[in-house]
């Protein structure tokens, strides 16, 4: 866990399961958030804090030291609007995961996998906007809030046909 320092914020957690397997590694201060009624199901140990998301939650309440972005910024309509959110928090790293445009897997592929990962497979409330990138333009656009190191270009799900990318973002404390 050498990019994990605790206390951590899931932010948009999903069902949870990534809270509970870190809590299962070992990761005793978890924090969660995520918007109501977009999971059915929750996976939350009972120990991990957890408050709905909303565009006015104050993620400073948390005093996370990392927070924890899985597969959300493409998800969202206004990627920008929740990393100024985190950055007034001042929580200093960040760690995003992501599913990035390659030549081999077009914005196009990535709009279909959305789909049919959160429409058919799952029944999940998440946004499936146009909002994927390239490694290079995540790293852009997470640059403008501290140091980026692309940590694994390419690492692979069982189960899931396209490889994530992990990046570690060690922020300049912003002032508001």
């Amino acid at each position: 866990r050498p990019l994990v320092a605790e206390p951590l914020l899931d932010v948009l957690s999903g069902d949870g399961s990534i809270c509970r397997a870190l809590s299962d590694l070992g990761v005793s201060g978890l924090a969660a958030t995520e918007r109501c009624g977009d999971y059915p199901d929750s996976f939350l140990p009972p120990h991990v804090a957890s408050r709905p998301f909303a565009d006015d939650l104050d993620l400073a309440q948390f005093g996370a030291a990392t927070a924890l972005i899985s597969t959300v910024l493409h998800h969202e309509p206004d990627p920008v609007r929740l990393l100024d959110a985190l950055a007034r928090a001042d929580i200093p790293r960040w760690i995003v995961v992501e599913n990035c445009v390659t030549a081999e897997f077009s914005p196009s592929f990535h709009q279909f996998a959305d789909r049919f990962f959160n429409r058919c497979l799952n029944e999940f409330g998440l946004h499936c906007v146009d909002g994927h990138r390239t490694l290079y333009e995540w790293a852009d656009l997470l640059a403008a809030y501290g140091a980026v190191t692309v940590v694994d270009e390419a690492f692979t799900v069982p189960g899931i046909p396209f490889p994530y990318s992990l990046l570690a973002v060690d922020c300049d404390i912003l002032t508001a």
